[in-house]
């Protein structure tokens, strides 16, 4: 605060009806300024004064306040001229003002609703150090009833007391102080007219609609029509909000004002009071601005339906922010090439897996914004690196990454409940290409399963990087490992198999398994920690032909989960070791002499030549040893004479001619000569294979 003069600050603050000082909607503080002359002198204070404080009396009359909500709000107006104070009031002022040392009284302030009011008193903040209940609110008059002092006790802890119409006199002027039952001086003594401290009846606000904007206008009750009206103060704030907006006093109109610049199609409160002195806020009217055209790019992405048969790809997107909408969406235009666009609700359609693109655009009332444009042309381009999840406090996932090589047009984050409803469409952020960290949006379930992914996305297309499993917050294991089986390799070793437990029942990532043993000798009670990656391990020193029981569970990092339940085996007894490698010894033996065989080949054919038998060899084969000739001898032969010669057939003499002739041809063969009795020869057609050809009996070959 500047100038030659004195300036002031009209602010004020006043009290709800019964409630205590500290129980106001706002306590705020403002700076009080004194100017002093000269003008470079200059206090300021950033303390609430206590009003009814005893001034100098130079200073009396020369500065006055009263007040108003909110507590600690000052009005300070002059009251005649300033009159240069010397340093030392200036001292005294600023101590008795600013209440500086500690445990002195504080402030007291009072005011009626009307008229014909109760006058409400009430005082805010502890009482000083050496003051004792009960307490009482003293109040003296001074103009009609001089002298005349009165009490009204109230408990220690209470902050306000009412004093009731009937025992105050109108027109009088008043001391009032609240004293402890010792005596001592609780708050500051106030002086007050009765009918100064009235508090108006807040304003009646009215909603006025226009086509460029919305506009209030308010009626105030008491006010004669010849007089000018009050004064009053106008604030608003979107619903829901915790912090009020003042319009400043050049913008109001007597009774009424209109609202410029709101964000459109938004829901609006205001109130307003008038004064001095200042009434109380009046209920607050409720408002909605007009609709506008809708702004920015509805959030579009894509998905899988695994509900569906043939799992056909599903057009996602979000609803339109309220802000950019900027009014009520009617509809959402989706376009797939080659097909035109088709209005559809929200928030899904059907998509072909094979289209190269799809857009999408928001409508309303008043317009409808530029179509979202994605591109599913390709999906091999490249992803960002090292992408990494993790929880963070307060139940959060951050995901972290490093940008790709080629720089993408935007970055995409989808995540999705692993074991959630199938039908639950994933949820998705746009991450800003400047940053390399995000925090996902969205509340978590703990010891919940998340399947977290990482796009980067082009003009032609995307690239995806591996999914990530993670967990906001871990627990234990709920089960242990299932299908447990243990495979005897021998009487001391056996290979033990197990299931890897059911992701329902994980709670978290699995650190590792634990192995309890323990024999039903009692002779071995032991744990083995394995790794959670693997499902086999190898068990030794066990003693044969022994019954084990066999447990497992799992663990997280947080702890370790239940056991399974209990699996025996048995080791077998010491004499199959021989006997297995009895047959392990011989069917090595074979083997080798198979191998021997093959490679010796031409030796054991010699060798075997040598010792068998000459027809197990010769590739004739010796008619004695025909199998036909022995089925066909007949039954009345009596037993088999195998060294018995064969009959021989007659031999036939043929003449054979020199050629007389190129053409030569062979005479038939006679058959042998047999008489009408005998019984035709044998012939199985084995025994033509080694019978001379016509050629080389004539001696041609």
């Amino acid at each position: 605060m500047s100038g030659p003069g004195p300036s002031w600050v009209r602010r004020g603050w006043g009290l709800g009806g019964g409630k205590d000082l500290g129980e106001q909607e706002e306590v705020s503080r403002t700076k009080i300024c004194l100017t002093l002359k000269p003008p470079e002198s200059l206090l300021c204070s950033e303390t609430t004064p206590h009003p009814g404080t005893e001034l100098p009396a130079q200073a009396k009359g020369e500065l006055s306040w009263e007040q108003q909500e909110p507590l600690g709000q000052v009005v300070m107006s002059p009251v005649g001229s300033m009159e240069c104070w010397s340093g030392a009031w200036v001292l005294l002022l600023a101590l008795e003002v600013l209440g500086i040392e500690n445990g002195q009284p504080v402030a007291l302030a009072c005011h009626r609703l009307g008229p014909r009011g109760d006058m409400n008193c009430s005082w805010a903040g502890p009482a000083p150090h050496n003051a004792s209940g009960p307490y009482h609110l003293c109040y003296r008059g001074l103009k009609l009833l001089p002298g005349a002092s009165q009490s009204a006790p109230f408990p220690p802890r209470q902050r306000w007391v009412l004093v009731e119409r009937s025992h105050l006199t109108q027109n009088e002027v008043y001391d009032v102080w609240v004293e402890a039952g010792d005596g001592t001086n609780v708050t500051w003594t106030l002086r007050l007219d009765l009918d100064a401290i009235v508090k108006p009846p807040p304003p009646q606000l009215s909603l006025v609609n226009m086509s460029s904007g919305v506009a209030v206008t308010w009626e105030t009750e008491g006010s004669l029509p010849a007089t000018p009206p009050p004064a009053c103060e106008l604030r608003y704030r979107p619903c829901g909000a915790s912090n009020w907006t003042s319009v400043p006093e050049d913008d109001l109109e007597p009774s009424g004002h209109e609202f410029l610049g709101l964000e459109p199609f938004t829901a609006y409160e205001a109130q307003a009071r008038c004064g001095p002195p200042w009434s109380d806020w009046g209920a607050p009217l409720h408002f909605t601005t007009p609709e506008a055209a809708p702004e920015g790019l509805v959030d579009v992405w894509r998905g899988l339906n695994d509900t569906e048969p043939g799992r056909p790809c599903l057009l996602l997107w979000k609803e339109l922010d309220p802000k950019l909408a900027r009014g009520v969406v009617t509809s959402y235009n989706v376009a797939i090439p080659p097909a035109p666009d088709q209005a559809v609700p929200c928030c899904h359609a059907r998509l072909p897996c094979t289209a190269p693109n799809a857009s999408i655009s928001a409508s309303t009332h008043c317009g409808r914004t530029k179509p979202a444009i994605l591109s599913l042309e390709r999906t091999d381009l490249p992803p960002p690196q090292k992408v990494q999840a993790e929880a963070v406090s307060g139940g959060g996932l951050a995901v972290s990454w490093v940008a790709p090589g080629m720089e993408p047009r935007e970055l995409l984050v989808e995540w999705a409940e692993e074991m959630g409803d199938p039908r639950t469409l994933p949820n998705w952020t746009r991450c800003p290409l400047e940053h390399n960290h995000i925090l996902l949006p969205g509340k978590f379930q703990p010891e919940v399963p998340y399947q977290v992914r990482m796009y980067a996305l082009y003009p032609h297309g995307f690239g995806a990087a591996p999914s990530i499993r993670v967990y906001v917050q871990e627990g234990v294991p709920s089960a242990g490992p299932e299908g447990l089986h243990a495979q005897s390799v021998s009487p001391t070793a056996s290979v033990i198999s197990w299931h890897e437990i059911p992701l329902r029942y994980c709670h978290g990532k699995l650190v590792n398994y634990t192995l309890y043993l323990e024999s039903a000798t009692g002779s071995l009670n032991t744990n083995q920690s394995v790794n959670a990656s693997k499902r086999r391990y190898w068990l030794s020193g066990l003693q044969p032909g022994t019954a084990y029981y066999l447990r497992m569970s799992g663990s997280t990092n947080v702890g370790e989960g239940p056991t399974s339940a209990v699996y025996v085996f048995h080791t077998p007894s010491s004499h199959w070791q021989t006997i297995l490698g009895a047959l392990l010894g011989l069917g090595l033996f074979l083997l080798l002499a198979c191998i021997a065989g093959i490679i010796f080949r031409a030796q054991v054919l010699t060798l075997c030549r040598k010792v068998l038998p000459r027809w197990c060899w010769e590739k004739i084969p010796d008619p004695v040893h025909s199998l036909v000739l022995l089925q066909e001898v007949p039954k009345d032969t009596g037993s088999l004479v195998f060294s018995l010669a064969p009959k021989e057939p007659p031999i036939t003499h043929i003449a054979i001619e020199a050629p007389t002739s190129t053409n030569i041809k062979t005479p038939p063969s006679p058959g042998p000569s047999s008489s009408p009795g005998d019984p035709p020869p044998i012939l199985s057609g084995y025994e033509k294979h080694f019978m001379p050809t016509p050629e080389e009996v004539m001696g041609l070959v």
